[in-house]
């Protein structure tokens, strides 16, 4: 199985290392003397110091190599511009400085509103474009962070910083002479006593750290750390900055691949920030959100940075990072449920596809629903003991909860009572159950044999994995809960949206296929002339749509299957349609001929606009290759040019014209 961990962290580490750096690679080279090479080609790299390991830049500067994490020297800043960087830098969102009154003004409030003033002038003679010729003129020297702290007696907190500088190094090449940059670690270390940190009611203080900051391998820079304290609704708010007040040439004064830690020593700890205060009441989603997230606190806010820091939910943290280049990995979530006694809760699809096992199919969808409502009751006691601004909330996320739940029985309610709903229902999960097995099966290779197709191997089975054929609860549960506002076209949830939410691999696809074949059998079964377009497929991706194309022929193939061997769903066969444009597929008949005859011409270049690449059904491999140059498969995604052959094995092509696509 691949290691996808391990290929995030790759990912990840070159982001890092091409955005912010370092990235030391190619060959060693001796800087203890005088470098020279005798040609260009030479010289060419990468090198790296043979001494140290450290990068060596020979081609571009540092700041022209690095955006991301640069402290520019102070003393290349204008007066104006050195100011709001510090100013930015010590005030913290929400909060006045001074008073803690209001919401903070900052120093590009008055361009904020020239900006808002302009966009809002109507004038139609103004550029389409806004004017952001300066974004990039400011230099950032400062970076820093915010946090809430508790700090007994006898503790302190400690700024740990570590950066890189790049200094010049004269090479030799042929005749010329040209600056290569060598990069070296600069690390910072400052300490501040709990005494001095925690400050009275009054404003802002700056406070130093106990003994001169240390900096090793900082020579010739000039790298300051402070702490502006203040105490606001007695919280101790703490603003740590590091800023390079260095001065001197650009690139070897600036320090790369900028970053801090601030850790709470002995006994102190970092608490959760404060909120900012509220000026108006919350609207329903972010009441939400706020219930929902509020285990999972802020500890710090970056200041020309983010802030990270140990993993939560906690009421304290120990350390805080002040990083350039934020990540953060989302917690992982499985759609299974846990059942009390052991295993995990699911409703199996071949009791909901066999009429005689009704009853079993009955006790587990009860078992499903029974449990929610078990849950349900749990969530609606929490909700006494949560705090009283979110119980708003709660008390709406249990009646939507309630709301859900009385639809699934609705929907359970109608399978057990409406006959066409039942077979429509038992169709679905049949034709579920085929589409699994057909899809789960290997691509059986196609091949050309003195003008005869040869498709490898038997045709599948059908038979499952095992595993599979198991509805997870979360795709039976919308699948039951949208019966009812299927089959009843007066149903109060007609104009309700439903959404699946679920990350990639849940088996989204999976509950909404069971929903399509849910609605068309049942169509059918109501009328069986009744033909037209049931279902619209919408994507905002060509290559997903490609993907979920694939995956909705195999069902269309299983409920075609299906619909031959009854005599109550018509004569017509189920169809699919795919439309993405003429770049990627045929818009019309003729389009669809000449692009099939480009490719049997020339299948090693000509592009291959035919979507299904392996039949649905047997799985024989479709299209031509260099060795199957003429090769027609036996099914093509339009009617006109279906044509049998391959495999005769194929049940979808021993009927003439099987499952198939239209333009």
């Amino acid at each position: 199985m691949p290691d996808f961990h391990d290929s995030r962290e790759k990912i990840h580490s070159e982001l890092v290392q091409e955005l912010v750096g370092p990235r030391p690679l190619g060959k060693p080279l001796d800087l203890s003397k005088p470098v020279s090479f005798a040609t260009w080609e030479e010289s060419r790299g990468p090198w790296h110091d043979g001494a140290t390991g450290e990068e060596i830049l020979h081609e571009i500067t540092p700041s022209r190599r690095y955006a991301v994490g640069v402290l520019f020297p102070a003393a290349t800043l204008t007066k104006d511009e050195q100011e709001q960087d510090e100013v930015r830098a010590a005030g913290v969102a929400g909060f006045d400085i001074e008073s803690a009154e209001g919401p903070q003004r900052g120093p590009d409030d008055e361009h904020v509103g020239q900006i808002r003033a302009k966009l809002s002038s109507g004038d139609d003679d103004q550029d389409d474009d806004l004017d952001l010729t300066s974004a990039n003129d400011r230099r950032q020297s400062t970076m820093g962070i915010s946090v809430c702290g508790s700090f007994p007696e006898g503790s302190q907190l400690v700024v740990e910083a570590n950066f890189g500088r790049y200094r010049p190094v004269r090479v030799t090449i042929g005749d010329a002479e040209r600056n290569w940059w060598v990069r070296s670690p600069v690390a910072v270390r400052a300490a501040f006593p709990a005494g001095a940190l925690n400050v009275g009611a009054g404003g802002r203080q700056e406070v130093k750290p106990v003994e001169p900051v240390q900096v090793d391998g900082g020579h010739g820079l000039d790298i300051n750390v402070s702490a502006f304290c203040r105490k606001i609704g007695g919280k101790h708010l703490i603003t740590l900055t590091v800023t390079n007040r260095s001065s001197g040439q650009k690139d070897a004064a600036c320090l790369f691949q900028a970053g801090f830690r601030a850790m709470a020593k002995s006994g102190a700890a970092f608490l959760p920030y404060p909120d900012r205060p509220n000026i108006r009441v919350l609207d329903d989603e972010e009441q939400s959100i706020a219930l929902l997230y509020r285990k999972h606190q802020t500890f710090a806010l970056g200041h020309g940075c983010a802030a990270n820091w140990e993993r939560e939910p906690a009421n304290s943290v120990t350390w805080v990072d002040a990083v350039c280049m934020p990540w953060f990995e989302t917690p992982s979530i499985t759609p299974d449920i846990t059942l009390p006694h052991g295993g995990t809760l699911g409703v199996s699809m071949w009791a909901l596809a066999d009429p005689a096992r009704q009853s079993e199919a009955a006790q587990q969808i009860h078992s499903l629903l029974d449990g929610y409502q078990d849950w349900i009751d749990n969530r609606r006691r929490d909700a006494e003991e949560l705090p009283q601004e979110h119980r708003r909330a709660a008390h709406r996320h249990i009646t939507d909860c309630e709301t859900a739940l009385k639809r699934m029985r609705r929907g359970w309610a109608m399978i057990s009572e409406d006959s066409d709903v039942a077979t429509a229902f038992h169709l679905a999960n049949q034709a579920m159950l085929d589409q699994q097995a057909r899809s789960a099966a290997e691509p059986r290779e196609t091949t050309l044999d003195q003008g005869f197709v040869h498709v490898a191997g038997r045709p599948p089975s059908g038979e499952l994995p095992e595993g599979r054929g198991v509805w997870r609860p979360f795709q039976i549960a919308f699948l039951v809960a949208v019966i009812e506002s299927i089959a009843h076209p007066g149903s109060g949830d007609r104009d309700k949206v439903e959404l699946i939410f679920f990350p990639t691999g849940g088996g989204k696809t999976e509950a909404y296929l069971a929903v399509a074949a849910f609605s068309m059998f049942l169509r059918r079964l109501r009328d069986p002339a009744d033909t037209g377009t049931e279902i619209i497929m919408r994507y905002t991706l060509r290559l997903l749509t490609a993907q979920q194309f694939l995956r909705a022929a195999a069902l269309i193939c299983a409920m075609d299957m299906i619909r031959r061997g009854r005599e109550d769903l018509g004569d017509e066969p189920f169809s699919l349609g795919v439309w993405l444009g003429v770049s990627t597929t045929p818009n019309t008949q003729r389009q669809a001929i000449t692009a099939w005859k480009e490719l049997a011409k020339d299948p090693a270049s000509a592009p291959n606009k035919f979507l299904l690449l392996r039949c649905p059904w047997c799985a024989a491999t479709l299209g031509p290759t260099q060795d199957q140059v003429r090769a027609h498969p036996h099914v093509v995604p339009f009617e006109p040019m279906v044509q049998p052959g391959g495999d005769d094995r194929c049940a979808i092509d021993q009927h003439g014209h099987g499952a198939y696509a239209e333009w």
